[in-house]
This record gives C-alpha cells, structure tokens and sequence, in this order.
C-alpha cells in the first residue's frame, strides 16, 4: 500500500508540477498575448497616422497637379502674348517704313514745290519785266503824240526831235518787247493806247506788277516812274508852263506804296508834296 501512495503522490507531484509549467506557460502565453495585442493596438495607430499622412500627400500631389495644369496654362498664355507682341512689332516697323516713305515723298514734294516756287517768282520778275517794258512803249508812244502836239501848238517850237538819241532807241526796243509781251499776255491786257491821243491808262487795279516805284534824283531835281525812260523829256520840262497842265494820264507809286493815278501835273504835285522838287516851278 505505502508503494502505491508513493507512485501516486510522485504521479501526483508530477501532474501538479506540469500543471505549474503549464500554468506558468499559460501565464506567459497571456502576456505575449497582451504585448501581442498592444502592439496590434500601436501598429494600427501607426497604421491610421500612415493613412492620414498619406491622404495628406495625395491632396498635396492634387494641389501640385492643379498648380502645374495653371502653370502650363499661364505658360501657353504667355507664349499667345509673346506671338502676339511679336506681331504688334512687324506691323509697327511696317507703319514706321511706311510713315518714312511718306516722310521721304513728302520730301520731295515739297522740293518740287520750292522748285515750282522759284520758277514762279523767276516768271513772275519775267512777267513785270515785260509789263515796264509794256508801259515804256505805251508811254513813248503817248509822249511822242504829246510833244509832237504841244510843239504844233507852241508855233513848232518843241517837236518830237527831242526825243531823239537814246530815248528814241530804248521806244523802239520797247516796241518790239511789248509786242512780245502782248501777245503772251492774252486780253486781260494792262494797257490801252488809243490812237486819238485822248489818254494812255495803266490799269493798275488789275496788273499792280507793272507799276515800279518812284525813285527820285535830288541832283536835278527829276523823278523817274522805273524804267519808263520815254516819260524822260516830259520830266526834264515839268517846270515849264506849257507842260504843267499837260492831261497825259499815268499811273505811279508812292513813298509809302500807295498806287495814284492822275495826270503829269498831279504827278508833280504828288513829288513836290513828297518833299522831292525843290528847284521844280
């Protein structure tokens, strides 16, 4: 009997002590699984942190996609603007080539037009040459008819001899230029010669270029009207009585530019109130 209670208490000894290992293992087996389980808890905070972190790259990758898409947009942008300043450029170098042709044929026109206004200065001076040269051949004509009336009124005294000398040669001269002059003149003519004798007008209302201003010569006390040289013996006898009164119609200017007309009596007075004939009765 006593073997039998050993075997059993030694079986039983046994048991208890497997029954502590597993015990004890069952123990240990908790706590693996407890530090199993934390672990579980803090790889799935990890894991939550990983996810969020995550969704958090994804929105920044969107918002980089967005900006990228408005940076190619604002690069095409650009680019339009770029082609279209280059071409703002081309059209204007085209208005500046464009506005230095306009520049250069302005230019030149207005070289013409200096031209052309030199060539009607040098027709207008050609032009009153002519006309004096009309009015000397008018006047000598007139004056030749006077003189050769006042001679045959004073008993044949004065006669148109006196005329003779340069003054008859510069009245034939002046003859053939105003016939020239006439005929290039049309009928808006300056001057009218009637052959009676009753007057020779210089219509200088109409042709003021024919009429040249007077100069006077205080040596001897004669005023000329230009180049009217055939008025020349009329002027020399002014201070005679039988020329005062002469009704010989002309046409002058004055000192202060006024154009007059009147006959050689009113001539002379319009000299002597002028300050000019000192010595002249």
């Amino acid at each position: 009997m006593a073997s039998i209670a050993k075997v059993d208490l030694d079986r039983i000894t046994k048991e208890l002590t497997q029954l502590r290992d597993d015990v004890r293992q069952s123990r240990t087996l908790a706590n693996d699984l407890d530090m199993a389980r934390k672990e579980t808890a803090r790889a799935n905070e990890a894991k939550h942190a990983l996810q969020t972190q995550i969704e958090g790259l994804r929105a920044q990758l969107r918002d980089s996609q967005t900006a990228l898409q408005h940076e190619r947009e604002l690069k095409n942008q650009l680019q339009s603007e770029v082609h279209a300043s280059r071409d703002a450029v081309l059209e204007l170098k085209a208005e500046i080539q464009n506005a230095r042709a306009r520049e250069e044929t302005v230019a030149h026109q207005e070289k013409q037009i200096f031209a052309l206004r030199d060539e009607l200065e040098s027709a207008r001076a050609d032009a009153k040459k002519v006309l004096a040269a009309v009015a000397t051949m008018v006047g000598g004509r007139r004056e030749l008819l006077r003189l050769t009336t006042a001679g045959a009124a004073n008993g044949g005294t004065e006669s148109a001899q006196e005329l003779q000398g340069p003054h008859a040669a510069h009245a034939a001269h002046a003859s053939h230029t105003a016939h020239v002059a006439h005929t290039a003149q049309g009928p808006q003519g300056a001057m009218q010669d009637e052959s009676s004798g009753a007057s020779v007008k210089v219509l200088a209302e109409t042709t003021p270029s024919c009429i040249t201003e007077k100069k006077v010569d205080m040596t001897d006390n004669r005023y000329h009207l230009g180049n009217a040289h055939s008025m020349h013996a009329a002027q020399q006898r002014m201070h005679a009585a039988q020329y005062r009164d002469v009704k010989t119609e002309v046409c002058w200017t004055n000192d202060e530019g006024r154009i007059s007309t009147g006959t050689v009596s009113t001539l002379h007075r319009d000299f002597q109130e002028a300050g000019g004939a000192q010595g002249v009765a």
